[in-house]
């Protein structure tokens, strides 16, 4: 065999102990993410463009019934006149190209808000000992290139301009084996599918240099004067709807499920109740003021001396100190900015669940906040551990702050 000139990230393939140098295509690698957390009706399908058309634009009943029957991890069903491998939803996940005839579908192993950086894990770190034979014969038929698509999540609407939640593989028709491989730690774990023709095994290009892989984040340490804080820290639920915090002079504008004249209203004629349920953001507008509607149970309000205001949401943890730690440690880069403002007027913020007649019952909670306009930011949420002496607890925590614009 002749020798090839590399392009690049040139890689090469092993077959049969003989070696053929194939071109890597950059662009190929290019991470998208398909899937998510919230979606339960369909896998993610590696199969043809006419089948993805056939799936989504089509939307025919009888492949999208034979795609929701998928069984384990992944399967190989037969969808309209082709062959294709479906893997399981609710997993966020991305395709890194191993050249023109092999990839890796990197899914996240649980649940995590640390996706992005899950799934930049080199799938070319994980030892070849690692990897175990899952899927010994795919046959991947139908006409051109395949495609990863999520085979359900434009059942209900119209495809329009880019399409992201379609990932060109390009895979030729032919024969392939499925090979599967766990990496990373903890919260940073993903299970790798590598799909490959059956005779052929890639090898790491000489020239590719491994991205470093995350690592878990680390522990936080909990400190007394968290703790001394979390002592006066009054932890709020709900009757299940959301919890309304408003300035305390707006209470008598808020009607909850009633009307003006104090009739329970709910269920049959609009209400207030109604209007915090169906908010679109954080903000909605109360008498001649505003108010937030926190979507979430298990909040607390922590004034900070510098004039903001946090509202800590406990997701997960064995103490309220614990979780106010992983608030009060979180880095700037965990903060963003959203869209909305909220204004306070008076010096009392009200907290009250948003099904109560705020003109008769008292509220949940009063806190001290300073009047003036405030930008409201949120925190991504903390999935990791605190250390308390020598103890480690996982806690899970979000929270809203309130920051003088």
């Amino acid at each position: 065999m002749g020798r090839r000139r590399r392009q690049g990230g040139a890689n090469e393939i092993r077959s049969n102990g003989a070696r053929r140098g194939v071109t890597y295509d950059a662009a190929m690698a290019k991470r998208r993410v398909v899937g998510s957390y919230t979606w339960h009706t369909g896998p993610l399908v590696i199969g043809s463009a006419a089948t993805r058309k056939l799936v989504q634009d089509k939307r025919d009943a009888a492949a999208r019934k034979r795609l929701q029957g998928v069984r384990g991890q992944a399967q190989v069903l037969g969808v309209g006149v082709e062959l294709v491998v479906a893997f399981r939803g609710q997993l966020p996940s991305t395709w890194i190209a191993l050249g023109p005839r092999a990839g890796v579908l990197v899914r996240v192993a649980g649940h995590t808000n640390h996706a992005d950086e899950v799934l930049a894990i080199d799938p070319w770190s994980v030892p070849d000992a690692a990897w175990k034979p899952f899927l010994k014969l795919v046959k991947l038929s139908g006409a051109g290139p395949r495609v990863l698509f999520d085979a359900i999540a434009r059942m209900d609407t119209p495809i329009v301009g880019d399409d992201r939640t379609t990932i060109p593989v390009k895979l030729p028709p032919g024969d392939y084996t499925v090979d599967k491989a766990l990496a990373g730690k903890r919260a940073f774990k993903v299970t790798m599918f590598r799909i490959r023709p059956m005779t052929l095994v890639p090898t790491k290009p000489k020239r590719h240099k491994p991205a470093r892989p995350p690592g878990p984040p680390d522990d936080l340490v909990l400190r007394d004067e968290t703790i001394a804080l979390a002592k006066h820290l009054r932890f709020l639920g709900t009757d299940g709807g959301p919890l309304l915090v408003l300035p305390k002079p707006l209470l008598k504008s808020w009607l909850g499920t009633y009307d003006a004249s104090g009739a329970h209203v709910y269920d049959r004629a609009p209400c207030d109740y109604d209007r915090a349920c169906d908010a679109k953001g954080v903000v909605i507008s109360v008498g001649k003021g505003q108010a937030l509607t926190l979507d979430r149970e298990g909040c607390a309000y922590v004034p900070r001396p510098d004039g903001t205001a946090l509202i800590v949401f406990w997701i997960g943890g064995d103490e309220a100190s614990h979780v106010l730690e992983a608030v009060l440690s979180s880095p700037a880069k965990a903060w963003s900015a959203t869209k909305e403002t909220f204004t306070m007027t008076g010096t009392a913020l009200a907290f009250i669940d948003a099904n109560r007649d705020g003109r008769k019952e008292p509220p949940t909670f009063v806190g001290k906040l300073a009047p003036g306009r405030y930008t409201i930011e949120r925190m991504k949420e903390f999935n990791g551990r605190v250390r308390a002496g020598t103890k480690l607890h996982d806690v899970m925590a979000t929270a809203l702050r309130l920051r003088p614009a």
